[in-house]
């Protein structure tokens, strides 16, 4: 649906670079490792800037300087793995037919972009599979058409699909599902599954490591409900030996990606642009300044919030604990508005997580017609705003970083 939308808003799709800015970043690991066989001084890059103009002529974008010279890689690996697959779709079909096999010709963009589409769809496919153990059909298909039409989602899966923000959801959406498979089977493929979910997610974005805590939180409300998990993690121990295997060799690949290229396995890359400031967090701004906000640019994520004071008490500790330690850490990073960007993209992936509140307040107010029809219309009111903003954003309406108060309200209703 939201290639659709993208395809018949934007006309000329074959033209559109996906892989520019952060995304080129993130895909920066493919060529130079996979075709260029030049990941230290990335000598390809001017040709590739000048020939595409991807970032607007900056030719080391995403690049960090060493002293010794050459360069490091600004972003982890995380992302490149997950074009990986689309990736060498894209490298066998320029080989067999008339387009560069450069890694930036219109193939390697337009195969990322699908490829990203199909992991968002193996995302909510599983999100509604966790959803139909709290609520009922007609309830996951509000959930889903909110979360999708209603958030800053719609604008990272259609204009921006290969940004973080997408595969983390999707991660964090199966991730959420086989937690409660493996609790419901102790099967080795579940807990081996949540495994590759935190690693990979924390490989994307390192902070994405307090997802380790939704397994172990999982159903524990009490001393009893404690002293049950831990006989459960004991009794199944064997099981989570290779889980975190896994999750270290996820965390191995990028130590040792930068202890080949710098000669020191932890290297911190942002230490120019930002760094996090943990006696300082900004959390009012966060949620609610007119600059990000996450309640001001996705206000429907206001109902989630409100859902858990219905949530049932076996999840309710899980979800305080997680989007506290989420909240906190996330707008302890400085800049906390997270650079331009449509709304507070830092929360998209934890979405997922906040269905399951959301799926508490329908089952509790959806059985009378007034709250069930009142709720109806709160999200379309919702749905319809994030979609002209969005497209706002879009227009350059909504500025991408220098909102405030004033100029929000002045662009409220405007069209042009």
């Amino acid at each position: 649906m939201g290639q659709f939308i993208f395809i018949q808003s934007y006309g000329d799709w074959r033209q559109k670079q996906y892989l520019n800015w952060d995304v080129y970043g993130y895909y920066q690991y493919l060529p130079a490792f996979l075709i260029y066989k030049d990941a230290k001084e990335f000598k390809y890059v001017e040709a590739i800037e000048q020939q595409y103009y991807i970032c607007d002529g900056r030719k080391k974008y995403g690049l960090i300087p060493l002293e010794e010279g050459g360069y490091v890689l600004k972003f982890s690996a995380g992302m490149s793995l997950a074009y990986l697959p689309w990736f060498s779709l894209a490298h066998i079909y320029t080989k067999i037919s008339n387009e560069a096999s450069d890694g930036f010709s219109v193939p390697y963009h337009q195969a990322i972009n699908h490829g990203m589409m199909i992991y968002l769809l193996i995302g909510f496919y599983f999100l509604a599979q966790l959803l139909k153990q709290f609520t009922s059909i007609r309830n996951i298909l509000l959930i889903l058409i909110c979360i999708y039409l209603g958030t800053n989602l719609f604008h990272y899966s259609n204009e921006e699909n290969g940004m973080s923000h997408l595969m983390l959801f999707s991660l964090q959406s199966i991730l959420l599902y086989f937690t409660w498979k493996w609790h419901q089977t102790q099967s080795m493929k579940s807990i081996l599954i949540v495994a590759v979910c935190v690693g990979w997610s924390s490989l994307i974005r390192p902070t994405e490591f307090l997802t380790i805590l939704i397994p172990f939180i999982w159903g524990v409300y009490n001393r009893e409900t404690l002293l049950q998990k831990w006989n459960l993690i004991k009794t199944n121990f064997k099981q989570f030996i290779p889980a975190i295997l896994i999750v270290l060799a996820f965390g191995c690949v990028q130590l040792f990606y930068w202890k080949w290229a710098t000669g020191d396995f932890f290297v911190y890359s942002y230490k120019n642009e930002g760094n996090f400031t943990f006696s300082d967090p900004k959390i009012w701004k966060g949620l609610f300044s007119f600059r990000k906000g996450l309640f001001i640019y996705t206000p429907l994520m206001l109902l989630p919030f409100v859902g858990l004071i219905f949530t049932k008490r076996n999840l309710l500790p899980l979800l305080l604990i997680y989007l506290t330690l989420v909240i906190y850490v996330t707008f302890c990073w400085n800049p906390w508005w997270y650079g331009g960007s449509f709304g507070m993209r830092a929360m998209i992936q934890h979405f997922a997580i906040l269905s399951i509140p959301f799926a508490y307040l329908l089952n509790r107010f959806f059985n009378k017609k007034i709250w069930r029809n009142a709720i109806v219309i709160i999200c379309f009111l919702f749905v319809g705003l994030n979609l002209f903003q969005t497209w706002q954003y879009n227009q350059g309406i909504i500025h991408w970083e220098q909102m405030n108060k004033k100029k929000y309200f002045d662009a409220l209703f405007k069209v042009k």
